[in-house]
């Protein structure tokens, strides 16, 4: 993307949370002309580091950065259960916002979050990035033109195991409230089946998590129904064997 203005029209943007997906989307801004990446916080303080490296201001805390640093805009990646806190807090200052996916944990939480940016006048988009993905819009053009035939339904399975390793130091969250693979995987693809297959008006799920005995599910089973119509079922597992 080239940049046709001066460097004033460019907007200025912070990240909240330096991690995995913290990182991934500080190295894309960085090669974005229309955005100028000027500060990242984290409260691990090694992530300084990962600051350094996007040549951007760090702040452990980031209520200093959004105080200090006169942002337009901020990507938070942070664990999942403080989308909602950190993005009102953002709104709440003008911020627009980019907030990895899920947009909360909870309905509840969303809806507050949602109308934090509705008053604050301020655009929030939820990081479903594989709704650009040129397969998934190939995808929608034949679903929805009914080059199949009317659709009855759909399945998707989605099973793997998950090493101890992505539950272990700072991911720890992955196994409490806010984490499991419904919010941290299977988002992704009810994201995709709203896109491609319409919206749904009815759900039946069950979850267990006794192999590893998480607070949240390591399996779930879901059964649902589209406005059109169609039905749906999914599996879905991070602890079964490759």
């Amino acid at each position: 993307m080239k940049n046709s203005g001066s460097s004033s029209k460019r907007v200025r943007l912070g990240i909240i949370g330096l991690g995995l997906m913290g990182a991934s989307h500080g190295e894309t801004l960085k090669k974005v002309d229309e955005c100028d990446l000027v500060a990242a916080s984290d409260i691990d303080v090694t992530y300084r580091e990962t600051a350094e490296r996007l040549g951007v201001k760090f702040y452990e805390r980031y209520e200093e950065m959004i105080e200090k640093e006169k942002l337009q805009g901020v990507v938070i990646a942070v664990p999942n259960h403080l989308h909602a806190p950190i993005g009102i807090a953002c709104a709440e200052r003008g911020l627009h916002l980019f907030v990895e996916k899920p947009i909360a944990p909870s309905l509840s939480e969303a809806g507050r979050l949602i109308e934090a940016a509705r008053v604050g006048r301020v655009c929030l988009l939820v990081g479903h990035q594989r709704r650009f993905s040129s397969l998934v819009e190939k995808t929608r053009e034949i679903v929805r033109g009914g080059e199949l035939g009317k659709l009855v339904g759909v399945t998707i399975t989605w099973a793997l195991l998950k090493p101890s390793s992505y539950f272990e130091g700072p991911f720890s969250w992955r196994k409490e409230k806010g984490g499991g693979p419904v919010l941290i995987n299977l988002i992704h693809e009810i994201d995709n089946l709203r896109y491609i297959c319409g919206e749904m008006d009815q759900v039946y799920a069950m979850a267990g998590h006794h192999v590893r005995n998480s607070p949240v599910e390591d399996t779930a089973g879901v059964t649902l129904r589209f406005q059109s119509g169609a039905l749906g079922t999914i599996f879905l597992s991070d602890c079964t064997l490759p």
